[in-house]
């Protein structure tokens, strides 16, 4: 029996059943008896995926039904957990015993959801079986299961849509690099009528802590910590944590645990003794292959170094400041950076974060949405310049400043 967290104790509780045979066992079976990787391989199932299935699949309630509503699996690029979701999202659309089955996955973009299309369609066409039961529509990206009503659809999130029907298995595959939530948004509740209906939600840490995936992943932590009982979500974190030694190679599997199986231990470490050598480099190898989030997608200063340079704010009478503002418009933050040179040939730098509701306020709530986005940065930059000039206690007049 496999349990992790409180919330697996809550199952027992509520009088679940754990049940390999009936659950993950007949998942793994059918992946590994009907699909080939895109290599031409078989699909052989690696020990931490059967064991991901098992907690996804193998927990059932007292009425039969799964307990699980939400899967939820990160770990580093390069370990095959999109291989894994395009297994899954076959095992569904063919065996999980639904009536009209309806399943999705959800792409970056276009050229991913054509990747991951693909993947499947040629599992489809490598099995005599499966290719006489199915039909694949190339231009549109689906595939038709005639014989039960059912469809698969490859969808990407820059694509924007309405959907009306329900899906019982969705795929948001890399939820982290979605430029938008919207269509996450859109489909997370569309199989809430549909009895087994589950979403799978895959992706590497990202950059962007203001989007869904990373607050999913703070949900699942606190899950797995046991601060929040929740039986229907069932997380998976593989990262190396912060604080770890980067060169201690035992920390490098708390992210990849398909190292050396889907790439090599003797290219990771070639990578990463390059990489680490240069910021800019280093930063996205421990977003993309330490699955650790960062605050920002590129850096040009170590994060370290930037720490060390901290001090007190010296005194700025009568000195020439260069302010530097990124605006937001109507949702994103907006950044200011003060810089003052040093009579000792150093430099003094202040940054301030002020948040959407700080700089869209017009006195009776929030702006108009009708008011355009230039004129929201404009408003937004005079303000923004008379409340430092009011914080630094110099004299401002309101400038007229050029919007980009």
């Amino acid at each position: 029996m496999l349990v992790r967290s409180k919330s697996d104790e809550e199952k027992l509780r509520l009088g679940g059943v754990y049940d390999e045979d009936r659950g993950g066992n007949r998942v793994i079976r059918f992946i590994e008896s009907n699909l080939v990787l895109e290599s031409g391989k078989p699909f052989v199932l690696l020990p931490w995926m059967k064991d991901f299935i098992h907690s996804v699949y193998s927990w059932f309630r007292p009425d039969g039904l799964r307990f699980t509503k939400i899967g939820l699996l990160t770990c580093a690029r390069k370990n095959a957990k999109s291989a894994l979701t395009y297994g899954l999202t076959a095992y569904h659309l063919l065996a999980d015993g639904m009536m009209s089955p309806r399943c999705a996955s959800v792409a970056v973009n276009k050229e991913q959801a054509a990747q991951i299309y693909d993947w499947l369609r040629f599992a489809v066409e490598s099995n005599v079986k499966l290719a006489s039961a199915l039909h694949c529509v190339n231009h549109k990206k689906q595939i038709l299961y005639p014989k039960k009503n059912g469809h698969y659809r490859s969808l990407s999130s820059d694509v924007g849509g309405k959907f009306g029907h329900g899906f019982g298995f969705v795929v948001h595959d890399e939820l982290a690099f979605h430029k938008k939530d919207d269509l996450y948004n859109a489909l997370k509740n569309s199989g809430d009528a549909i009895p087994n209906s589950l979403q799978v939600i895959t992706s590497t840490a990202g950059f962007n802590k203001n989007a869904q995936f990373f607050k999913l992943v703070q949900y699942g932590k606190k899950v797995l910590a046991g601060e929040v009982v929740d039986p229907t979500f069932q997380p998976w974190v593989f990262e190396t944590p912060d604080a770890a030694d980067l060169d201690d190679e035992a920390n490098w599997r708390l992210a990849n645990p398909s190292l050396g199986v889907t790439h090599g231990i003797e290219d990771f470490r070639a990578q990463w003794n390059r990489d680490k050598q240069e910021a800019t480099s280093r930063h996205t190898f421990c977003i993309l292959k330490f699955n650790q989030y960062k605050d920002a997608e590129n850096v040009w200063i170590p994060v370290e170094a930037w720490d060390a340079c901290k001090a007190i704010l010296p005194p700025l009478d009568g000195r020439a400041v260069v302010l530097g503002v990124d605006v937001g418009a109507t949702r994103d933050l907006t950044a200011v950076s003060l810089v003052a040179p040093l009579d000792d040939k150093t430099v003094a730098v202040k940054s301030w974060g002020f948040g959407h509701s700080y700089l869209h306020r017009d006195g009776k709530g929030y702006v108009k949405p009708e008011t355009s986005r230039r004129e929201n940065k404009k408003d937004n930059l005079i303000a923004l310049l008379m409340a430092l000039s009011q914080a630094l206690q110099v004299d401002v007049s309101p400038p007229k400043p050029s919007v980009y």
